[in-house]
């Protein structure tokens, strides 16, 4: 049985170490935001739907400082969760007045 090896550019292995570590720093962040929420559970659930999706945007789109996510554009990542997900025009509107407080809180941590 044969066994390989793979071989990455060290260049590569640094950008995935910093992605990594960017998105552990934003993964606290949210769940420091969400300490400061008082909320059941069914809306909780809501907004823990809302950063999976946009952590997944943030990583997708190589995102690795706080400006770059402070200044996404709602609307943009909305049509991108829509195409993504699927998710409907109801959801998506949840979605978005999620985003926009957590972008908030963001802003409000400089």
């Amino acid at each position: 049985m044969s066994q390989f090896i793979q071989i990455y550019p060290d260049e590569l292995l640094e950008e995935y170490e910093k992605l990594k570590a960017f998105k552990g720093h934003l993964d606290e962040l949210f769940r420091e935001f969400m300490a400061t929420k008082k909320v059941k559970k069914k809306t909780a659930q809501k907004y823990e739907e809302m950063y999976f999706m946009f952590s997944e945007y943030v990583t997708k789109k190589g995102y690795t400082s706080m400006k770059r996510v402070k200044k996404v554009n709602v609307d943009t990542w909305a049509k991108w969760i829509r195409r993504q997900w699927g998710v409907s025009r109801y959801k998506e509107d949840e979605c978005k007045s999620a985003l926009r407080q957590f972008l908030k809180f963001l802003k409000e941590k400089e």
